[in-house]
Formats: structure tokens, sequence, C-alpha cells
């Protein structure tokens, strides 16, 4: 008999290396991807790490509000990102307090990732 079932893939992965550091790689940002971030925070006791690096390279986007889910870890306050529309109007999103890794120290990893298909270039 064969089961149907839904898959859903990790969007967060981490280990700790050598040197105390958390190593962070986020694959894209999922609905789940917050609720994965602060799981890893917590397992992997953020509190005692002398640094995390977060990896977002060829990360290709995703939900805006898991990005606000993910920059709340780390950020006490302020605005984490603001977006203006085509008639001038701007919407801002704030971090809430209460992050899990506000103290600890942090590299974060970017590139200019490229999607392999741009509706708008490739036919």
């Amino acid at each position: 008999t064969i089961v149907r079932k839904e898959i859903k893939p990790k969007s967060v992965r981490a280990k700790t290396l050598d040197d105390g550091i958390l190593y962070i790689r986020i694959f894209q940002f999922t609905s789940n991807t917050g609720d994965e971030l602060r799981d890893v925070l917590r397992d992997f006791e953020v509190d005692k790490a002398d640094g995390i690096i977060l990896d977002l390279r060829n990360n290709p986007g995703g939900f805006v509000s898991s990005v606000i889910d993910v920059a709340d870890e780390f950020l006490d306050k302020g605005i984490v990102m603001y977006q203006v529309d085509n008639k001038g109007d701007k919407k801002e999103w704030t971090a809430k307090d209460g992050g899990l890794a506000l103290d600890t120290p942090m590299a974060v990893l970017v590139n200019g990732f490229i999607p392999l298909y741009i509706p708008e270039v490739i036919p």
C-alpha cells in the first residue's frame, strides 16, 4: 500500500564548528523557516556559542513574513525592512523584542545569486 504524504524539506540546517561558532544555512524562506531557526537556536544553545555564521548564499528568497521572523531572532528593535509601492506609500516591518541571539557576534554570508529562470528575461 502506498500512502501519499507531503514532504516538507528543511529550510534551515546548522552545525557547530570546531572553534565554537554556530554555522546556520538558510536555503529558502519558507512558511516554516522562522520556527526551524528558533529550534536550531535552542537546540544548539546559541547563548553558549562564540559566534554565528548565517549563510544566505544562493537563497532564492521566499515569504517576507519568514524573513522578518528570522531577523527578529537577531534584532531587538528597529526597522527590518520597508516597501514603497508605486504610489509612494511606505510599509514598514519592525523587529519584535526578545530574539534568541541578540548578543551573539554574527557574520552574514550573501552573494549575487540569480535564479536560473527569470520570467522577465527568459521566455
